[in-house]
């Protein structure tokens, strides 16, 4: 029978938590969340510009966790973010 090992957080010098970045390689200390929403511009007159907001976006297609340093995707949900940051 395998032995399971417990992974644990990489800390750094201080003693804080951090990943590192598998598409840049730079050290991060969080990840984004970033949605994408579409929002309509159009004009109500000849000197008026208005906004019309998107509610109906669907925040699982919509949903991005990506570094703070390139902006790339780098995991698709809490648990990938989590891998990122154990040893």
């Amino acid at each position: 029978m395998a032995k399971e090992t417990q992974k644990k957080l990489r800390l750094d010098e201080n003693g804080e938590p951090y990943a590192i970045c598998p598409k840049c390689h730079s050290k991060i200390y969080y990840v984004e969340e970033k949605y994408t929403i579409t929002n309509r511009l159009f004009p109500s007159d000849e000197n008026n510009i208005e906004w019309e907001a998107s509610d109906d976006y669907d925040d699982r297609k919509d949903y991005r966790l990506v570094c703070p340093e390139c902006g790339k995707v780098i995991a698709q949900n809490e648990d990938e973010v989590l891998d990122l940051f154990l040893e």
